[in-house]
């Protein structure tokens, strides 16, 4: 992927267009790498979506502990509660323990296959909505990619500092003869 945005010919593409037309060719060109180089997968429904972590035990616990709850809900006594409350108890105790064990096998791996154990990281550190609007100076949010671009234009504009052709020149404080020798022992700088 690298390489196939490196043999675009970029000030080819962008140059002396409008600023939305040069967006649109920087999309295509986007869209079309990822085409390319991203691989599909299979959108997972939630339905059968289980945690990694999970196992038959795990999972058999946990359908105790709701079928207790279930139980209670029909006819509410305390024995009943308090039988949900040990499946509760017991089911809790066997997801920590599943997931310690999954994060336990994922880090004693992580030298010889680092893959899993970045990709569970992934999953639980990364913010899932994607950014659709940006909000402006004035509170408003944009609504199109080109009020987009121009707002990010805008905002990286100012990192850059625009310089006169003319460059200042530093006053002479100086007068008569400048500094011609000088000498440094290593006695003097110790």
């Amino acid at each position: 992927m690298k390489r196939y945005f490196e043999r675009i010919n970029w000030t080819n593409l962008l140059d002396q267009k409008p600023l939305e037309e040069m967006w649109n060719d920087f999309l295509a060109k986007y869209n079309d790498a990822l085409t390319k180089f991203v691989p599909k997968q299979p959108t997972q429904t939630h339905n059968n979506h289980k945690p990694k972590w999970m196992t038959s035990s795990v999972q058999r616990k946990i359908d105790a502990k709701e079928a207790a709850w279930e139980r209670y809900r029909r006819r509410r006594s305390r024995y009943r509660y308090l039988i949900y409350c040990n499946k509760r108890n017991i089911s809790t105790d066997a997801v920590r323990a599943a997931k310690h064990r999954f994060e336990l096998n994922l880090t004693r791996e992580v030298r010889t296959n680092p893959r899993p154990f970045y990709a569970y990281c992934r999953s639980n550190t990364t913010i899932k909505e994607e950014v659709t609007q940006m909000k402006r100076r004035d509170g408003s949010l944009t609504k199109t990619n080109l009020e987009a671009s121009k707002l990010l234009n805008e905002e990286f504009q100012k990192v850059f500092q625009r310089e006169d052709n003319e460059v200042p020149r530093a006053p002479n404080v100086f007068e008569g003869k400048g500094l011609t020798t000088c000498t440094f022992t290593i006695a003097e700088i110790f």
